[in-house]
């Protein structure tokens, strides 16, 4: 968490939307949540420009949305391999803490994941 108590893990990855979709006609609705797994419930409230798929394992494509299971969020920048992903995270720390005071790229086994989501436009 940072100075204000709050996890940003969440909020980090509606900035990198913000930033992506800057000057950008999308027709999905951007993301606000401050909640990892609220993720999942924004996704299928959208149109099919996002593809939401629980329990993913090895369907995580680089680019994905990976919600893991202890309430944690980031984004692929791998394809899922021999059972693990790579993400960057916010709020994240070497030692792969939820409530960490960075933004890091990490490597988990594809059973963490909860959900894996795909901008499909």
């Amino acid at each position: 968490a940072n100075d204000d108590g709050y996890a940003w893990c969440a909020s980090f990855v509606c900035w990198c939307f913000q930033v992506v979709l800057a000057g950008r006609s999308v027709t999905f609705k951007r993301p606000t949540t401050p909640s990892a797994f609220g993720f999942i419930d924004w996704s299928l409230a959208q149109d099919k420009s996002t593809n939401t798929k629980m329990n993913p394992m090895n369907d995580i494509k680089r680019g994905d949305l990976v919600i893991f299971k202890f309430s944690h969020i980031g984004i692929a920048v791998s394809d899922a391999v021999d059972g693990k992903v790579q993400t960057v995270d916010g709020n994240t720390n070497a030692a792969g803490s939820r409530e960490g005071n960075c933004v890091a790229k990490k490597t988990r086994p594809v059973t963490q994941v909860k959900a894996r989501i795909r901008i499909t436009v």
